[in-house]
């Protein structure tokens, strides 16, 4: 178990899916950050090819491991990573009991609602198809009404800060997850 420091700083990334997330956790593991990511997708398929996985198998994947752990489980997976204190960027959490442990546990963490308009999501959904990572699920209607994505919505109530990448940028949308850490 690693050094759970409170001098640790943990984002907490929640939002939809192909929001951009993942995009602004990557921007923030550079300079001037050098926060350290924490994939939750990387958790969930523990050595399993993405290739071989869809979106709706890993969402499936999800939904079974959350009702095993009660939702623990991320914030387990982010523990055993964390070496100690420093700056992480959890990607992502997606119901509120895999975010509330960090809120807990971490007196400088804070809970980002990463969001874009459905039409964009759904765009950037369809171009990352082919492209390697997860394979595509056609029907994206069933990946988009999923359960988690409907659910995920109410994040956004207690989040400490919400962000619309249809509208910022992505150096925009990074400036704000650095303000909102202090990370300047």
């Amino acid at each position: 178990m690693a050094d759970l420091s409170s001098d640790s700083e943990v984002l907490v990334l929640v939002g939809r899916i192909s929001a951009g997330k993942t995009t602004l956790a990557n921007a923030l593991t550079m300079e001037p950050v050098l926060a350290r990511r924490i994939s939750a997708r990387e958790c969930l398929l523990a050595g399993v090819p993405e290739s071989e996985v869809s979106r709706g198998d890993l969402q499936r994947l999800g939904v079974e491991v959350d009702t095993r752990t009660e939702g623990m489980w991320l914030f387990d997976h982010a523990s055993s990573l964390m070496d100690g204190p420093g700056r992480y960027v959890i990607d992502a959490a997606r119901t509120e009991r895999q975010a509330r442990p960090f809120l807990e546990q971490f007196a400088s963490s804070r809970l980002l609602f990463v969001d874009a308009p459905e039409a964009l999501r759904r765009a950037r959904y369809e171009q990352s198809a082919g492209q390697g990572g997860l394979r595509h699920t056609p029907d994206t209607h069933a990946v988009f009404s999923h359960p988690i994505e409907r659910g995920v919505v109410a994040l956004a109530e207690f989040a400490d800060a919400v962000v619309n990448t249809g509208v910022l940028g992505p150096e925009e949308t990074a400036a704000v997850a650095r303000e909102l850490m202090g990370w300047g």
